[in-house]
């Protein structure tokens, strides 16, 4: 299927480049936006990606863990249905919450539950705490992304936002890919793969929190989320 859409997206018209007369001093500055500079788009991209890590990590821990357990198959299915009913509770909460809070505050709060999510699904090590770390992680997931893409919506001048949508969908599905490799070339035990995936979630939620501090213009009130 990827190898088609590679073939459809070749068959994409370009458009005629216009010259450098033709554009005006105002969609210049627009082209040559460059989010990278946005340093709340940094900080959100980099809690975004860290929950996408989270899921393709988990994804192939908890595959893999129950094959060396042999488990029951059922508890595959138990595990994809919690993950399921996360994204959904998740996408449920976050049109809420995001009337309260900002999308740096979800973001943080994405972190946040995995961190506590990973800690006690280490400390209890057992089938079924897995199963409710795939639930959070996945209602995590499904608050976070929405948040980021609302924060970038915001942030990025609208004639830039397909190009850069474009880029960080790369950035953060190379972060999932990441996330998967680790379990699957590193066989763990779900105590140590709990505890790793705790501890990036945390130094990113540190990291994420101390950018924050450490960047945001005195004075400045915070911008209105969009809804």
């Amino acid at each position: 299927m990827f190898v088609a859409a590679a073939v459809a997206s070749l068959r994409l018209r370009v458009g005629r480049v216009r010259d450098v007369d033709e554009v005006s001093d105002e969609e210049a500055a627009l082209l040559d936006h460059r989010p990278f500079e946005d340093r709340e788009v940094i900080l959100g991209l980099t809690a975004s990606a860290t929950v996408r890590l989270a899921a393709g990590f988990l994804t192939f821990l908890i595959a893999f863990g129950l094959r060396r357990g042999h488990a029951a198959l059922w508890w595959y299915g138990v595990a994809f249905a919690a993950s399921g009913a996360g994204a959904l509770l998740g996408l449920y909460l976050v049109r809420r919450l995001r009337r309260r809070l900002t999308e740096q505050w979800l973001l943080g709060a994405s972190l946040a539950l995995l961190v506590v999510a990973a800690a006690g699904a280490a400390y209890l090590g057992t089938i079924l705490a897995q199963v409710g770390l795939a639930f959070v992680a996945a209602v995590a997931g499904a608050i976070s992304q929405p948040s980021f893409d609302a924060l970038t919506q915001r942030r990025v001048p609208a004639r830039a936002q397909g190009r850069v949508f474009a880029r960080f969908a790369v950035r953060q599905q190379l972060a999932w890919v990441l996330g998967a490799l680790l379990p699957v070339a590193i066989a763990m035990p779900f105590v140590v793969g709990d505890t790793i995936l705790g501890t990036i979630a945390l130094v990113s939620l540190v990291g994420y929190g101390v950018g924050r501090l450490v960047f945001e213009a005195p004075g400045e009130a915070p911008a209105a989320t969009s809804r």
